[in-house]
């Protein structure tokens, strides 16, 4: 576990002066902000087309799961992924080499050239939304059209599967929308040397204590919206007192928990920065009460995203007692055969796509670490990390990571699903025709 008392004392080390200018001189001016934010961008289509590979080499269906069938002279959905992921790539290389011929890796020049980044940041963003129908065309569509209404909170009743796996990968970039929310802040209200910077070493009190963290929440409210609306409808088809319909409170929970974290990271960074820390009497919680607050609400967002993780989302029973783990409905699935008591490894289930045990117990350990970093990543407070451009870019590489295997292990879940579900229909259906056939 990490030693969250030392790392709440963290602002009282190195003054921020030192951080902000031996970062601006390395980091920060050979990998701007924005060159940075459209990395983590095209980083996301790299992983998705991984996974999606992956699971075509392992007779997972994916196009079945998310409902989407290319047609018959269209490439695997992992190529035509490679290939979009190609092209942005190549836009983003030539205009971070561009800006490096031209900066050199000095201050000044690399501020005057902040308008070569927004040029390339337009250039991707016109390669996804291009509205002809030749490159990719149906899929680009499918994938904004899915994007529009997650971004509201949406869930389509015939896509949900898809609308909730984008919706989780958006939570990984919580962090990356507050960045752009800076960016922006930078890019209209500050002026240097006669030009709008975008380039320059990030503003973080940029837009004031309260709108990062705001922004950063977005994630985390849409995906709650999402949860209180499959609350509705399952309450609604199967009553009040459904096991799944509480399920979905619970996982509602899960995402609500992330707002404690937030809120209270920001009544921190807004009383460092007025100096008082909370001790002038004007604040009903004390500097050292908000402080423990927020420590309990990291370990409660960090166990509670850890917990559903593995019990719910990869349906393993490393939290389930032997009784409970025997009679679970993937315990008893019937493509494992007929026992009385399945046998299988520990922690896991014995319906599984991928064989190795090892594996599965490693993202485990992974997962566990990565989540508990990932709530300090939330937290805009602490400052010392938050100036250390590099740090917090290698913790947002870190997450899209966790968020890379842990889709692995979700589709997987969801696959091993489906097939136990078809071989149930067709249980019931030859169990009917023998019946009928008796009588």
């Amino acid at each position: 576990m990490l030693d969250f008392d030392v790392l709440s004392e963290l602002p009282a080390l190195p003054s921020q002066d030192t951080v902000t200018t031996f970062d601006h001189t390395t980091f920060s001016t050979y990998l701007p902000l924005p060159f940075r934010l459209l990395f983590l961008l095209i980083l996301g289509f790299w992983l998705c087309a991984l996974n999606f590979h992956y699971f075509h080499l392992n007779g997972i269906a994916i196009s079945n799961l998310i409902k989407y069938t290319p047609r018959d002279n269209d490439p695997p959905i992992h190529t035509s992924i490679y290939r979009v992921s190609l092209v942005l790539s190549a836009i983003w290389l030539s205009g971070m080499f561009l800006f490096w011929r031209l900066t050199g890796g000095i201050a000044e020049e690399v501020e005057r050239w902040g308008l070569l980044a927004i040029a390339t940041g337009g250039a991707i963003l016109a390669a996804l939304i291009w509205p002809g129908t030749g490159w990719y065309g149906r899929g680009r569509t499918r994938f904004l059209r899915t994007l529009r209404r997650v971004g509201i909170g949406g869930l389509d009743r015939d896509l949900r599967f898809p609308d909730v796996l984008l919706a989780d990968v958006i939570t990984s970039y919580a962090k990356t929308l507050g960045d752009i929310y800076i960016l922006l802040c930078m890019a209209l209200f500050h002026h240097t040397g006669g030009s709008y910077s975008v380039t320059s070493h990030p503003d973080r009190s940029c837009g004031g204590a309260f709108g990062v963290p705001f922004v950063m929440a977005i994630p985390s409210l849409i995906r709650l919206r999402q949860c209180l609306t499959d609350y509705l409808r399952t309450r609604r088809k199967e009553g009040r007192e459904s096991k799944a319909a509480i399920l979905h409170l619970w996982n509602a929970g899960k995402y609500a928990s992330a707002f404690p974290v937030i809120l209270f990271s920001a009544v921190q960074r807004e009383w460092s920065t007025d100096g008082d820390g909370g001790a002038g009497g004007q604040h009903i919680l004390t500097k050292d009460a908000v402080s423990k607050l927020w420590l309990v609400c990291v370990f409660l967002n960090s166990g509670y995203s850890f917990y559903w993780d593995v019990t719910m989302d990869w349906d393993l029973t490393v939290f389930s007692t032997a009784s409970t783990a025997s009679s679970s409905p993937s315990s008893s699935s019937p493509l494992v055969g007929e026992r009385e008591k399945p046998t299988h490894p520990w922690g896991l289930r014995p319906n599984r796509q991928y064989h190795s045990p090892a594996l599965y117990y490693a993202v485990i350990v992974l997962d566990f670490l990565l989540r508990c970093t990932w709530s300090f990543k939330l937290s805009p407070h602490l400052g010392y990390v938050n100036d250390l451009e590099g740090g917090v870019f290698m913790l947002e590489l870190a997450e899209l990571m966790r968020r890379w295997m842990w889709m692995f292990f979700r589709v997987e879940k969801e696959w091993v699903g489906l097939g136990s579900l078809r071989f149930c229909c067709r249980s019931t259906s030859a169990t009917l025709v023998e019946e009928s056939d008796k009588d």
